[in-house]
């Protein structure tokens, strides 16, 4: 079963366990498909290495973000790379942010809207200035 396969039946997982109401719909999703391990089998995988020592090398010279919608960490897939990551880098930090929906980002009155148009690539460019 592909990466994207073992994802697919787990988000269908979960929209099963968030319609019989269950507490905790991400963790049978992950649980059923044996998510972690698969996903850590997947980045043992060349391509998949390819991908950590460029993204290690990165985090030498700068912050490096791995962006997920998971409310708990526990269930990111994003933290599995992330940790193989901060393992090899001596003073490395990992940072997991609150789910966006708590934070207080656009409540300030003296902030402007004006740049309600910018792009992934405004960012990017901005993060080599």
């Amino acid at each position: 079963m592909s990466v994207a396969d073992n994802a697919n039946r787990g988000r269908n997982a979960a929209e099963a366990a968030a319609e019989n109401r269950e507490s905790n719909p991400a963790a049978i999703a992950w649980n059923s498909v044996d998510f972690e391990r698969r996903y850590r089998d997947h980045l043992k995988q060349p391509g998949s290495q390819t991908v950590i020592v460029e993204l290690s090398d990165r985090a030498c010279e700068r912050d490096v973000w791995l962006v997920c919608r998971k409310k708990d960490v526990h269930w990111c897939h994003r933290r599995l790379p992330a940790n193989t990551i901060s393992a090899q880098i001596e003073d490395i930090e990992v940072v997991h942010h609150p789910d966006p929906s708590t934070n207080s980002f656009g409540t300030d009155d003296n902030e402007s809207d004006d740049d309600a148009e910018s792009t992934l690539a405004n960012f990017a460019e901005a993060g080599d200035a």
